[in-house]
């Protein structure tokens, strides 16, 4: 007789629960992303803003990031493979990043739902939010296509921005394991 093999894997958290009273989104409360990955998020968003020439919050900036990848990650992997990418990403922020509860991906892989974090939180918050999903979107990056891969598509959607300094071993969340 064949012996089964059993794998027991978490319940996702009810949908319908309300969050807890005081959820905020205290981003030292964070459990960081990869220091490299989440400076890396930050430079892409810095530049971004630069390039928009915006002297506002850097919110705007961060989701410009992502939809500039967009298009470069959907070649690479199809649009359905963008999404579970993006997904993915989001999920992991979540358990950094509570305040994002309510964010979801979009079919044409945007965040929806940030705009109603506007109103509850300060867009410097909102920022670090999506910096984090980038930061995790990067983390999976390099965990899937490698580093190597990850700074070259970096460097044709953004030329102008140096990324010598980036490291290109495995990420630190993978060494640990």
């Amino acid at each position: 007789m064949m012996e089964r093999i059993r794998f027991d894997m978490p319940q996702p958290a009810p949908t319908n629960v309300p969050p807890p009273r005081g959820l905020n989104c205290d981003i030292s409360k964070m459990r960081p992303a990869t220091s490299q990955m989440r400076h890396l998020a930050e430079r892409l968003v810095a530049q971004e803003k630069r390039n928009s020439h915006s002297s506002g919050t850097p919110a705007p900036a961060a989701s410009d990031v992502l939809r500039k990848l967009r298009p470069q990650l959907a070649n690479l992997m199809g649009n359905a493979g963008f999404g579970a990418l993006i997904s993915r990403a989001l999920a992991l922020a979540k358990a950094d990043v509570p305040c994002l509860r309510e964010v979801r991906v979009k079919a044409d892989g945007s965040l929806e739902g940030l705009a109603a974090l506007q109103a509850q939180f300060a867009p410097e918050e909102i920022a670090e939010s999506v910096v984090a999903v980038l930061a995790r979107l990067l983390e999976l990056l390099v965990a899937f296509i490698g580093a190597s891969l990850t700074r070259q598509l970096a460097q044709e959607i953004w030329p102008d921005l140096s990324l010598d300094d980036l490291q290109t071993g495995r990420p630190e969340w993978l060494e640990t394991r």
